[in-house]
């Protein structure tokens, strides 16, 4: 299957389309290895989007997990009971899924 730039032909239609920014920087993960880039991940900006349905404001989604989406999610770890890391982890994860997902279909 091609793959397209699925935003501008979206938007050509007055579709919505997603709001994810950022910039990819090269890291090298050890010095003999190719580069790997680092970006905005469709995973994070996700659970951003989950957040922004729970009221966190946490700036733009962006899919970059910045200081302003770290104080959110221990904003939000507060508010469940949780650890707060401020981290994405699996407990963080799975609440954030039960509480607005669950909303988002009902």
């Amino acid at each position: 299957c091609p793959t397209f730039d699925v935003i501008p032909w979206a938007a050509e239609r007055g579709l919505p389309v997603a709001d994810i920014k950022g910039t990819w920087k090269p890291i090298v993960l050890e010095p003999e290895s190719d580069r790997v880039y680092d970006g905005p991940d469709t995973r994070t900006a996700y659970l951003q989007r989950l957040l922004t349905r729970g009221g966190y404001v946490l700036g733009p989604i962006d899919g970059i997990a910045g200081k302003k989406t770290r104080t959110a999610v221990k904003a939000f770890q507060f508010a469940s009971g949780l650890d707060q890391t401020g981290d994405f982890d699996a407990p963080t994860v799975a609440r954030l899924r039960s509480i607005f997902e669950t909303k988002a279909a009902a």
